[in-house]
């Protein structure tokens, strides 16, 4: 058994049109890498990049036991499929707490929550530390209201706590564990690094503005070219790239 599988979902339809070459799921690296720095057992399911489809990706998550399941929904598109498999995986008697995190729950998190029964919990922003502190009181359901930067329902009713600060210092993460990379680098896809977070900019039709700026703290910020260079050489050494 595992405490934690996190999962990139297949997409609803063909995203070649949006992604030219298959791309590493740093966010859940960064999720992993958190999680399992504070002792607890994670696994990625990166269903997109392993090609599967509804049915293929509730197939492999049977085949593990865990206590939380993530689902990361970076694109509105990726939505349908989630919760397509979320139904089935409830009516096949999974009981594990299910939570949604990146840019498109974060701003429905409410609609989402009145829809789909299934789904437990949202990390809204950024969630790395909302994610471990889930995981911490993952068993105590009368606990989750007093986790910062997350959406619950509270009887019929959907509830958001305070948001949580945004992460001050991005040296003071682990690197992001890199369990998709050889899959995408199988299939002629990228590595990638993410050396700042958040925009100064405000442009209106951007989500990443308003992402950012649900949270306290200041909206740009980047790691140390330090920490960064030491980055790439050590993917560098690690992986021929």
């Amino acid at each position: 058994m595992i405490d934690a599988l996190l999962v990139r979902p297949p997409a609803a339809f063909h995203m070649s049109s949006v992604l030219k070459k298959k791309l590493e799921v740093l966010g859940l690296g960064y999720l992993a890498a958190v999680l399992r720095r504070n002792g607890y057992r994670v696994e990625i399911l990166d269903a997109y990049s392993k090609g599967l489809d509804v049915q293929g990706t509730v197939a492999e998550i049977e085949k593990r036991w865990f206590k939380l399941l993530g689902f990361s929904v970076w694109f509105q598109m990726l939505l349908p499929g989630t919760l397509k498999i979320i139904e089935a995986l409830r009516s096949h008697g999974v009981m594990a707490h299910i939570t949604l995190g990146g840019h498109y729950p974060t701003f429905a998190y409410k609609e989402i929550l009145n829809e789909a029964s299934g789904i437990n919990t949202i990390v809204v922003g950024e969630g790395e530390y909302t994610l471990l502190e889930l995981m911490e009181k993952v068993g105590a359901p009368t606990r989750w209201k007093n986790i910062a930067g997350l959406a619950l329902r509270e009887g019929k009713k959907v509830i958001i706590t305070p948001p949580r600060p945004l992460i001050k210092d991005l040296d003071s993460l682990p690197w992001p564990d890199r369990d998709t990379l050889p899959d995408v680098l199988k299939e002629g896809g990228a590595l990638s690094v993410c050396s700042s977070r958040g925009c100064y900019g405000r442009c209106a039709f951007c989500s990443i503005n308003s992402f950012y700026r649900l949270q306290p703290g200041v909206i740009w910020r980047a790691r140390s070219p330090g920490n960064v260079v030491d980055e790439i050489e050590a993917l560098v050494e690690q992986w021929r790239v």
